[in-house]
């Protein structure tokens, strides 16, 4: 399935009476692969950014974008499309099959950064409220883009940090660490981070990297019970068998801990397999 939108990447093609109610102009500090990535990943939208998505779920999506549903009823939606040829993509909102919005972005690599221009569109407003909505999405897409530059810069650095491992023939497969503990912990054995936790008065450790796009499962992430939960895209993972507990076409698992072994005064992990 494609866009439900004749002509999506036409301006205004329901030539409907709009009014620009801002312009939204910054320099992301992320390469535009990680933008282009950012764009497509519809699935960060109800976690990374709860605090402004109250509901969204996937109608279909595809190389040309994506749909999803804003509310459980399934009358309102958000089709985003993109034109990589001219380094844009527009986001339109429906409410009861009526548009509502219409946001265009423009996408200029500079380097290891990224140029956006973010044009807000929207139809029928008086002139006296032009302004007021105008503040609103500057508010809300300030956020959004401080939220996404954060995640993509720290998938950057892992991306690198992996890279620059897979090469090091040299790193530590044991670590010891003198107790008491404070944990969680995240410590680094052999070329992958991990993190020590307390369960049920036992001491466990897994994979302090989501293995879905490489986001944190370390002290910062929530846990439940024996899961832990990656705070860009909501996926759980046993953190003692590793399995995914989400369900997803994602082949997820957790990477296998270094075996951990404990002594009165000491706590060893001895990575097995890299």
């Amino acid at each position: 399935m494609t866009a439900q939108q004749s002509n999506p990447l036409d301006r205004n093609p329901n030539q409907l009476p709009m009014t620009r109610v801002a312009t939204y102009e910054r320099c992301i500090y992320a390469t535009i692969d990680r933008v282009w990535e950012n764009v497509l990943d519809w699935e960060h939208l109800p976690w990374l950014h709860d605090s402004s998505f109250d509901y969204v779920s996937l109608d279909t999506a595809g190389e040309w974008g994506w749909r999803t549903w804003s509310n459980p009823e399934q009358t309102e939606h958000v089709e985003l499309c993109v034109n990589r040829d001219e380094s844009e993509y527009v986001a339109r909102s429906y409410r009861q099959g009526e548009q509502v919005s219409e946001i265009w972005t423009y996408l200029a690599p500079n380097g290891d950064k990224t140029d956006i221009s973010v044009s807000f569109d929207l139809p029928n407003i008086p002139a006296e409220k032009k302004d007021k909505l105008g503040d609103i999405f500057l508010g809300l897409y300030t956020r959004l883009w401080d939220e996404d530059e954060a995640m993509m810069q720290q998938r950057q650095k892992r991306l690198n940090l992996r890279y620059e491992r897979s090469n090091d023939t040299a790193g530590k497969n044991q670590l010891t660490l003198d107790k008491p503990l404070n944990t969680p912990l995240t410590v680094t054995v052999g070329r992958s981070e991990w993190t020590i936790r307390e369960l049920d008065d036992q001491l466990v450790v897994h994979s302090a990297i989501c293995p879905h796009l490489l986001g944190p499962l370390d002290q910062t992430a929530k846990t439940d019970g024996r899961s832990v939960q990656c705070p860009w895209h909501g996926y759980r993972f046993d953190m003692v068998s590793g399995e995914c507990l989400t369900d997803s076409t994602a082949p997820c698992k957790l990477k296998t801990p270094p075996k951990l072994e404990e002594t009165a005064n000491q706590i060893t992990l001895t990575l097995l397999t890299q």
